[in-house]
């Protein structure tokens, strides 16, 4: 099996820079453009990009992910912040939430470095490898896909699908 076949069998989980693009994204394309956090970071084929990645797959998030995306995801005005959160909880139907204390991120080395929301992602995607099958990680974070690499998780940075020059 290749390690495309591979990934392509995998429940993914999307860092909360990535959630918050697929929920501005859904919301409305011209959105990217001008919130605080798409518009420095993405371009609206950024969004088209990420959906094909993910296109098929079950994607799984975490209530630390899900945390950080709303804050994000408020950093704007309405009434785009009203409708960016209706999205966001529409898409809460579609997402496989998982949950751990979150004493058990704190515990992993990363979390100094890291901060909680990525040693959460970690534990999950190496936890979730070892005992109930694969989780893979779509990241835009270069020390986050590190981390997860060194630990023996499944990685993927979404820049390596981004055209030169957007990124």
């Amino acid at each position: 099996m290749s390690a495309s076949d591979q990934h392509a069998r995998c429940a993914t989980l999307v860092d909360a820079n990535l959630l918050v693009l697929l929920v501005v994204g859904r919301t409305g394309r011209e959105i990217i453009d001008r919130h605080k956090r798409t518009k420095s970071r993405f371009v609206p084929e950024d969004y088209d990009t990420l959906l094909r990645v993910v296109s098929g797959d079950q994607l799984v998030t975490l209530p630390h992910v899900l945390t950080e995306a709303s804050n994000l995801l408020g950093q704007t005005r309405d009434p785009d912040k009203t409708a960016l959160r209706d999205t966001l909880g529409r898409m809460m139907d579609e997402l496989d939430e998982r949950w751990f204390a979150g004493v058990e991120a704190v515990r992993l080395p990363e979390f100094r470095r890291l901060g909680m929301t990525d040693a959460a992602i970690i534990r999950a995607a190496i936890v979730d490898r070892r005992a109930a099958g694969t989780t893979r990680v779509l990241t835009c974070d270069l020390d986050l896909h590190r981390a997860l690499l060194e630990r023996g998780g499944l990685s993927l940075n979404f820049n390596q699908w981004r055209p030169e020059g957007w990124a």
